[in-house]
């Protein structure tokens, strides 16, 4: 299906490997972009499997495949993209296809700016969370760590244009929610270990 697929749309298929087990998929060091995983595995299950993926990939896209929905609320926790019904419908696989790599182009996009008149860019899916502190804004990223001029408003509005994933929880902050892991009523968990503080007029 997934062969098919890119052939139809033309597209360069990107390389398939496929495993029998969890723990076999895990062994494979290459780094994994997307990943079609059934949760009913032999050992470990597939929740598991994925939680350490999302570990090691924060941006991983992950597609869970099951016959059994009692499974769903419990995978939330490694922020699935797709859920997938077994048997998987073809026309199912080729519309989450579609969704995923919209994806793909989204978090490939760059976000350019300049700090000590060099100019960088990064990947916007690798921006956990943006702070501002007046004018300066510093970029927390998977990557490391950016500090240019800006105006978080400015910023919000420019990603708003290019993926709908950045929240504004605070005045201060504008986060990557692909990137959280835990939300409380006062702050939220980012994938860099980091809590950060929602504004009581940010809650709703």
């Amino acid at each position: 299906y997934i062969e098919s697929y890119f052939e139809s749309n033309h597209l360069k298929c990107p390389e398939l490997v496929s495993f029998t087990s969890g723990e076999s998929l895990l062994a494979e060091k290459s780094e994994k972009d997307i990943v079609f995983l059934d949760i009913e595995l032999t050992r470990m299950d597939g929740i598991r499997v994925a939680g350490i993926l999302r570990e090691k990939y924060p941006s991983i896209i992950l597609v869970f495949i099951s016959a059994y929905s009692e499974y769903y609320k419990a995978a939330f926790d490694v922020q699935p993209f797709q859920f997938l019904d077994k048997p998987v419908a073809a026309d199912r696989l080729l519309l989450t296809l579609d969704q995923v790599l919209e994806r793909v182009v989204n978090d490939t996009e760059l976000l350019t700016f300049c700090q000590n008149r060099v100019y960088y860019s990064i990947k916007i899916g690798d921006i956990v969370y943006l702070e501002s502190n007046k004018r300066m804004i510093t970029a927390f990223c998977t990557s490391g760590t950016y500090e240019f001029y800006d105006k978080l408003e400015h910023l919000e509005e420019y990603l708003g244009t290019r993926q709908q994933r950045f929240v504004r929880i605070h005045r201060s902050f504008l986060v990557n929610t692909n990137h959280i892991r835990t939300i409380s009523y006062t702050c939220v968990g980012m994938s860099n270990g980091v809590e950060l503080m929602i504004s009581r007029d940010k809650r709703s």
